[in-house]
């Protein structure tokens, strides 16, 4: 599988998770090149979320935290980075962590 595919099939599994906990709506922004992959719609609240997968021992989430924290928010927004860590024996995080 590509890694572009991949990077996509974790996009919608992370969108039907937004639905699984909640969100009344939910959309990818596809093809985004923007700082947000997602928005999850909440009845209290909005995630605008980054979505990154990587196979990789080491991903370090630095820059792309950066970028996503230039952008201004409503209040009652929250932003979210999602990095899902591939099963791998070499590597402590394994499937998805999120920062905050």
């Amino acid at each position: 599988m590509s890694n572009k595919k991949y990077g996509l099939q974790k996009e919608r599994e992370l969108k039907e998770m937004m639905k699984s906990f909640g969100a009344t709506e939910v959309v990818r922004a596809r093809g985004s090149f923007g700082a947000f992959d997602i928005i999850a719609f909440f009845p209290d609240h909005v995630k605008m979320i980054s979505c990154k997968a990587t196979k990789q021992k080491y991903f370090s989430y630095n820059a792309e935290w950066n970028k996503i924290s230039a952008v201004e928010l409503p209040k009652y927004c929250k932003r979210e980075l999602w990095v899902w860590y591939s099963p791998n024996k070499e590597r402590k995080l394994q499937g998805w962590q999120v920062y905050k």
